[in-house]
């Protein structure tokens, strides 16, 4: 889906079909995608037990999107490769330890 310039509404339906579906790879660079349709895709992320790869990176969202994306990312348990942007990515060691890190700190 890279390059189609979805949108927040197309993005919204996505994550919906991320409950659905055994999705493993989603990418969805350079797709317009602002904090609503960032948010959503977090919480289809989050809950998602089939997804390995995931690329948002080139979009439009600004900080409460990458903090849901970055919340939700280190709550699955699935997710071997994340590309937020073009500085962040996240390989499987890297995302290890970020869940590592999260788990000392829940009291």
């Amino acid at each position: 889906l890279e390059g189609n310039k979805i949108g927040n509404s197309t993005a919204v339906e996505i994550s919906n079909i991320l409950l659905i579906l055994n999705i493993e790879i989603l990418a969805l660079g350079k797709n317009n995608i602002g904090d609503e349709g960032a948010i959503a895709i977090a919480n289809g992320i989050e809950k998602s037990n089939s997804i390995k790869t995931f690329d948002i990176s080139e979009n439009v969202f600004g900080e409460s999107g990458k903090a849901a994306l970055s919340s939700s990312i280190m709550k699955n348990k699935s997710l071997e490769f994340a590309k937020l942007s073009n500085e962040q990515v996240l390989d499987d060691a890297s995302l290890v330890t970020l869940r590592l890190i999260n788990q000392t700190f829940i009291f």
